[in-house]
Formats: C-alpha cells, structure tokens, sequence
C-alpha cells in the first residue's frame, strides 16, 4: 500500500538523519509502498548501508504472493542496489540477524499487541543508542499498536520525536 504525503514525507526525513551507524530495517513490506521512501534518500546519499525488508510477502490473508510487485516498485524508483529482501516472519529473521546494527528500525507489520511487542523485543538489541524507531498505524483504529508504543513510552526505553496521523517515531534510550 502507498504511503500517504505525511508518511511520505516522514519516512524520507527519518532515512536521512543522523541516528547513528547502521542499516535500516522494515519489518512489514508488503508491495514496496513505503520501502522505495526510505531507499530513495540512502542512494542519493551514497549510504554504504542496507534497507533489509523483512516480510514474507504473503499478503495480509496468507493467500497472495506481494513479492513481484515489491520488486517492480523497487526497480521502477531505482533503488534495488540498496535493497534486501529477508523474505521471512519477523522473529525468524531478528534470530538469524548477523548484518551489524540497525539505526532505523519501521515496524509495520502484525497490528496486535503481542505482534508489535515482538517485532520490539526481536529487534530491539540491534537498534543502536539513539537510534529511530516508528511504528505505524499508531491510532485508535489500531490498539495493540497503540498500547504498545504507550507502553514503552511510559517505560523509558523509547522517547517519542514526531506524530502524524496514525504514525510515531521515536528514539532508542
């Protein structure tokens, strides 16, 4: 699904801050909508790193197969040289992990509570200090989404930087 302009907007601006050293990770890519925005910015800056895609390119039922048309909207923008396809469930590829540290890290996949708590907790020791974190469909048409963020937020361990409709980004402390 295509991104919005804000969300646009955000996930361009979030690829080109400084948060640290370190790849970028999308976990949830569905067709490439919001992967090409965060791309985009990495090869224009000649970032020597990655923006690894972590999905397994099923659909939201299970029943289609999304990857083609990923790829087709990757190649259509350009950006394949700094794109990787980790075609998997979000824990089995946080436990084979071995690409280095992530200083942007989008969660975009499950909706449930359990889902994005784990997709958290999965990927979160790769996140550098002080790195980027957002969550999207941050709203209340989406509540396990919702009261995990707020959770960490009132927790500590992330620092709420930017809210647009239904996204947030934040910071590792």
């Amino acid at each position: 699904m295509m991104p919005d302009d804000h969300h646009r907007m955000l996930l361009w601006r979030a690829a080109c801050l400084p948060l640290g050293d370190g790849h970028v990770v999308e976990i949830g890519s569905y067709e490439g909508g919001s992967s090409v925005y965060l791309a985009k910015p990495m090869c224009l800056n000649n970032d020597r790193h990655m923006l690894y895609c972590v999905d397994t390119f099923t659909g939201y039922l299970g029943n289609e197969e999304s990857l083609p048309r990923f790829w087709k909207n990757i190649e259509r923008v350009g950006v394949v040289s700094r794109v990787a396809v980790i075609q998997s469930t979000s824990i089995e590829a946080a436990a084979h992990w071995t690409k280095g540290s992530i200083r942007l890290l989008f969660i975009d996949a499950l909706h449930t509570l359990e889902g994005v708590r784990s997709d958290f907790e999965s990927w979160w020791p790769f996140v550098v200090e002080g790195g980027g974190i957002i969550f999207h469909d941050y709203d209340s048409q989406h509540p396990g989404v919702k009261q995990c963020v707020d959770d960490l937020i009132v927790s500590g361990r992330i620092v709420p930087l930017v809210r647009i409709p239904s996204i947030l980004m934040a910071r590792k402390r």
